[in-house]
């Protein structure tokens, strides 16, 4: 989405009965945050900016089952990364695990 900016939230919504990975990450800066928010929503992902720092990402799983949905949000993460050495990112305790899902 062209012009991200991470203090706005972006809001996507879960179809009916869809099953999804979600994982909070953390970024070193508001430019990394709404450049890889930006990024994961060309790859399909829902993105939820949290703030400056946070985001909030859900994997939309096409060729692989919902139970490996992370594996696809992972490997974008890697991609990002790779494409941006100088970013810092943390994923903290991903968002299913932290609410006892």
């Amino acid at each position: 989405m062209a012009g991200l900016d991470a203090a706005e939230p972006f809001h996507a919504e879960k179809r009916p009965g869809e099953v999804t990975a979600e994982m909070r990450i953390r970024t070193d800066s508001a430019a990394s945050a709404a450049s890889l928010a930006e990024y994961l929503q060309r790859c399909e992902c829902i993105v939820e900016v949290i703030d400056h720092q946070i985001i909030d990402a859900t994997a939309r799983p096409r060729s692989f089952g919902a139970p490996h949905a992370h594996i696809e949000l992972e490997g974008h993460l890697t991609v990002w990364q790779a494409m941006h050495p100088e970013s810092l990112i943390q994923r903290p305790t991903p968002l299913a695990a932290r609410e006892g899902k």
